[in-house]
């Protein structure tokens, strides 16, 4: 019986490591945990935030446009989670849109391209 009861404690000891493993797993694949796509999320709200401080242009209505399309792709990871691949690829597209924007920033409102 001492044997059974050995055996049956090292099958729940894997069976909670198991759950434990599944549960960190769940964690760290959840969109919403993830620091890319807060980074992201966080990223296009200051850009639109910027953006709508600026004087109106041609230029400043693109950045926007650009920011809004970006915003709904990542707004949709919450139903369908991107692969590390997209992550990566929208954190390069916000980076260089914050890149961007800030740029325009800078461009005194005379010399903006319209």
């Amino acid at each position: 019986m001492a044997a059974r009861a050995a055996w049956t404690t090292g099958e729940t000891d894997d069976i909670v490591h198991m759950e434990r493993l599944c549960s960190i797993r769940s964690f760290t694949m959840t969109p919403a945990k993830s620091t890319r796509v807060s980074i992201a999320k966080q990223g296009l709200t200051d850009i639109l935030e910027r953006l709508s401080e600026m004087e109106p242009s041609a230029r400043v209505r693109e950045l926007r446009a650009k920011a809004m399309a970006y915003e709904r792709v990542v707004r949709n990871w919450d139903r369908t989670p991107p692969s590390e691949e997209q992550r990566g690829a929208m954190m390069k597209c916000v980076i260089d849109l914050n890149v961007e924007t800030m740029n325009e920033g800078r461009t005194p409102p005379t010399d903006r391209r319209e």
